[in-house]
């Protein structure tokens, strides 16, 4: 018995230590959360992956820590659902249901360090590898998901894109001249697209819900262009939608195609006004389904 209780406190010394020195250095896994890069330190040893607690707050959870039982209650607002972690403690308890954990939970750097799955499976979040980028999503954020990624619905599909916030901001300025909103998606697609305003224009893709800013130009006053970033190949069928300064009517057809008819359709009350400038484009069907990953 005495042998067995050395091994077991052998074996967490090791895990501990393990811990302390990944989280020491640079780690080569990236965290998605609900569509946004948290910058956390993630660690993967003996096919478990461990987080720090403090980088799950993007999943809308309250932590409230007791430092002198080292212990921390997780809970989600508008929810009954709560979590006890105790440090050291290979049990996490969910109301009176006590829950068996693969690994202990620690205290790293003063920080609480758990596996990730436990606290995907006890708030119902959805969690998959894409490569080394592990991707979370709230359970309340799973109809914007599917709908992005897996629906026939171009108009919704387009509209959650241009609302998603960019992972990097643009870097060049815009003027006045031109005062006209434009997006230009390929037709049939909605995970990429180009944005302008006046004499700056921006081209966006999404990857694993996460919106990615490939190329900006813009134009000086002197003719010069300058520009950011890789520009992507020139499509040959687009979709448009046009919106002039103060208007509140959208023009809108198929950019390429001379014969096509220019449609004309009101701004519509999206929280995002740019986004209210989609509307459905007549015998256009989605190309750019994303194909669903067994985890």
């Amino acid at each position: 018995m005495k042998k067995k209780l050395i091994l077991v406190g052998l074996g967490i010394f090791i895990l501990i230590f393990a811990l302390i020195c990944i989280f020491s250095s640079p780690a080569p896994y990236q965290l998605v959360i609900n569509s946004k890069y948290i910058q956390t330190d993630i660690v993967v040893k003996n096919g478990l992956t461990f987080v720090p607690l403090d980088a799950l707050k993007a999943m809308h959870l309250d932590f409230d820590w007791d430092p002198m039982n080292k212990k921390v209650v997780v809970t989600k607002p508008n929810s009954n659902k709560k979590l006890v972690l105790q440090v050291g403690s290979k049990i996490a308890m969910s109301g009176t249901k006590k829950i068996p954990i693969d690994a202990p939970v620690q205290l790293v750097h003063s920080r609480v360090v758990v596996p990730l799955r436990l606290i995907g499976e006890a708030f119902d979040a959805e969690v998959s590898w894409v490569g080394k980028i592990i991707v979370i999503r709230s359970d309340e954020y799973t109809i914007d998901h599917q709908t992005l990624n897996y629906s026939n619905d171009l108009v919704a599909a387009r509209k959650i894109a241009i609302s998603l916030p960019p992972n990097e901001q643009p870097s060049l300025q815009s003027s006045a001249k031109e005062p006209k909103h434009l997006l230009i998606f390929p037709e049939g697609e909605a995970l990429r697209y180009y944005q302008s305003w006046g004499n700056h224009i921006w081209y966006y893709e999404i990857r694993n819900d996460v919106k990615h800013l490939i190329w900006e130009a813009t134009e000086l006053s002197t003719g010069e262009k300058i520009e950011e970033g890789k520009r992507p190949a020139q499509e040959s069928n687009e979709i448009f939608f046009e919106l002039a300064k103060g208007a509140e009517v959208v023009k809108y057809g198929r950019m390429n195609k001379a014969d096509s008819p220019r449609l004309y359709g009101k701004l519509g009350n999206d929280i995002d006004f740019i986004a209210g400038m989609v509307h459905a484009i007549p015998d256009e069907a989605r190309i750019d389904i994303v194909e669903r990953k067994q985890n």
